[in-house]
């Protein structure tokens, strides 16, 4: 029986325990084409067979007997698929073995993925070991800065039997062309309505992104659905639902008739809803008002009735018509004389009233006549009898 020393492992970790950004709803994958393999969920571009993934990169082979998922054709586990831009696999971590004497008796390299990048973000890189070092080399220039820390141990022996395999955070997008590269080929740009192009940051490639207010997978045709953010409190800052209007691709809080504020919870800036006197309303009801009906009082000229007399080539009175001093400042003003109505600043523009008067009199008179007509005869016939 040998003894051997561990001189080397390269660990890699997740940074953080919790699961990759929850999927979205459906609509996930394309229309006919399987969306899981297993605990799995399977978004587009991703898919498990031809016609159901956007070019062989996004390609999940799900194994028919443990109906288990791995990418591509090969044997690494998929654990997770995030339309934000986050593969989550689970993978072997890199070692370097040396025997007591100072012989290599095993290496293996941490596997290299060329497709997928690794996370900065989401992973730790770990090396342990005795006298050992580790790098990360990566063939851009990056602005993501990197940690560096270690610490010493005298013993390694709770290695012995460690499980070597770990949660890997790999980042993804659509690769080698920017977002203005791609628009520029609208057929293959994977970007669809209702959707935000955005370069990875994690470069090259670019990553598509539904629009505020919509939600679903941006990479399918329809596949960013308008939300109503007023049935789900955590989507809307309203003090209620009954605050809260939905409109496309948003929301707006109000207050009720009789409450003012804005009707955004105070806890976010807000000023709710606060109940308003009748005072409070009316002036509120004037904010903002910079027009108004005024009444002016008119005139012609700044002369008198008598002093306009005198200027026959100016003077504004027509026939049947009389003019009067302006009660209100100088000048004059002309109204249709009794009997008559119309412009009285017209030639013939006041016209006669009387006649339907003279004839409305003319049908009393003959009505009295023939009514005191038969009133005598009727008497005179009495008085005949008698």
């Amino acid at each position: 029986m040998h003894l051997f020393m561990i001189h080397g492992l390269l660990l890699l970790s997740l940074a953080n325990a919790a699961a990759v950004a929850a999927l979205p709803p459906i609509p996930l994958a394309k229309p006919g084409c399987p969306d899981r393999c297993g605990n799995l969920s399977i978004p587009y571009p991703f898919g498990t067979r031809e016609g159901c993934f956007l070019d062989d990169t996004f390609l999940i082979t799900c194994n028919s007997t443990t109906n288990t998922p791995f990418l591509q054709d090969g044997n690494i586990k998929a654990l997770d698929i995030s339309l934000d831009g986050h593969l989550r696999i689970f993978s072997q971590a890199a070692n370097d073995c040396y025997a007591k004497n100072g012989s290599r008796y095993f290496n293996r390299p941490w596997t290299r993925l060329s497709i997928f990048t690794l996370s900065f973000s989401r992973n730790k890189f770990v090396a342990v070991g005795c006298d050992t070092y580790a790098w990360l080399k990566v063939p851009w220039d990056i602005d993501t800065p990197l940690d560096v820390c270690h610490s010493v141990t005298q013993r390694i022996q709770w290695l012995m039997g460690l499980a070597l395999e770990f949660p890997v955070v790999l980042d993804w997008s659509i690769r080698n062309k920017t977002c203005e590269e791609a628009r520029k080929n609208i057929t293959a740009y994977a970007c669809k309505d209702n959707s935000v192009c955005r370069n990875s940051d994690n470069p090259p490639g670019y990553r598509c992104y539904c629009l505020p207010g919509y939600k679903g997978n941006p990479y399918l045709s329809n596949g960013c659905q308008e939300i109503d953010e007023c049935k789900d409190p955590s989507l809307n800052q309203c003090i209620s639902a009954k605050n809260c209007l939905n409109t496309v691709g948003s929301y707006k809080c109000y207050c009720p008739k009789g409450y003012r504020g804005d009707g955004r919870k105070g806890r976010k800036g807000g000023t709710g809803c606060t109940a308003e006197d009748k005072l409070s309303l009316w002036t509120k009801s004037i904010i903002g008002v910079t027009k108004f009906p005024v009444v002016f009082d008119w005139a012609i000229g700044n002369e008198t009735c008598s002093d306009a007399q005198k200027k026959p080539e100016t003077y504004a009175y027509k026939d049947n018509s009389i003019c009067h001093d302006s009660d209100n400042g100088p000048g004059y003003r002309c109204n249709c004389s009794d009997g008559y109505r119309g412009n009285p600043y017209l030639a013939n523009g006041c016209k006669g009233t009387y006649t339907i008067g003279f004839a409305g009199v003319g049908i009393g008179f003959i009505v009295l006549l023939v009514a005191s007509s038969w009133l005598y005869l009727v008497l005179k016939e009495k008085a005949h009898q008698a």
